[in-house]
């Protein structure tokens, strides 16, 4: 991270939310699902007892109605991150989005058409800070979304209250500490780090596309969230969801 200041304009203050956006939920959500990304999930028929918790956690504007038996199709909370914006530039372009120029303002706005309620920004350093405020602004304009900007800060506090502090949290980290807080029962689904599963079938890196393992970049100290989140799992404190899911004759 950059340690530098920027000026923030009348603006950009006005797209800062003044209080919590959870202030007029009251008690916590009594069920929550964190849906990860992992390849575990693929072919695990999870999807009706994700749809069946209170709130749902998604990460980076997965696709849905393609994977609903597997990963359900209800979503409350998703993010976004800079790093992600990669995906909507114009082909044969520079491959980071620096400015509006290779953006592909029309694919990323249709990306949303699955989602609702909340989309967090996670912020990459790679990238200028005015693009947080840009994007913040490209979203309201265009979508019924509430756009929350995360708190560089706050995640700090969390790295070192898990004691993880070697690498920047995963995405799926932080969505889970976030439903700790919100969420009287937090279950975990598509978290599995590894190429392949318990019983040591291969894996795809992502339940939504044949990712190759090679291609993984170690961003994020996935290994000891794991462990993390294991012990956590022992602890009572969340559910890990490692197996398939169990379907009714009717589903």
């Amino acid at each position: 991270m950059h340690n530098r200041s920027m000026t923030i304009h009348k603006e950009m203050l006005e797209l800062l939310p003044m209080e919590s956006p959870f202030k007029t939920v009251g008690a916590m959500f009594k069920s929550c699902a964190v849906v990860g990304n992992g390849g575990i999930l693929r072919n695990s028929s999870c999807g009706k007892k994700i749809d069946q918790s209170d709130f749902v956690f998604r990460s980076n504007l997965q696709p849905i109605q393609e994977y609903v038996r597997d990963a359900g199709s209800k979503v409350n909370f998703s993010t976004i991150s800079q790093s992600l914006l990669s995906n909507f530039r114009y082909p044969d372009t520079y491959k980071y989005i620096l400015n509006f120029t290779n953006f592909n303002t029309s694919k990323f706005i249709s990306a949303f058409d699955e989602y609702k309620d909340f989309i967090l920004w996670i912020p990459n350093s790679r990238y200028s800070s005015n693009m947080t405020f840009n994007i913040t602004q490209l979203v309201r304009k265009t979508t019924n979304l509430q756009m929350l900007l995360y708190n560089v800060e706050h995640s700090e506090k969390i790295q070192t209250f898990w004691n993880l502090t070697r690498k920047g949290l995963s995405t799926g980290l932080i969505l889970t500490s976030i439903g700790l807080s919100l969420c009287d029962e937090v279950n975990l689904y598509g978290f599995w780090p590894f190429p392949f599963d318990h019983k040591g079938r291969d894996l795809p890196m992502h339940y939504t596309e044949d990712l190759l393992w090679d291609t993984y970049r170690n961003f994020h100290d996935y290994p000891s969230e794991f462990i993390l989140l294991t012990k956590l799992h022992r602890q009572g404190v969340l559910k890990l969801h490692l197996d398939k899911c169990f379907v009714d004759s009717l589903s």
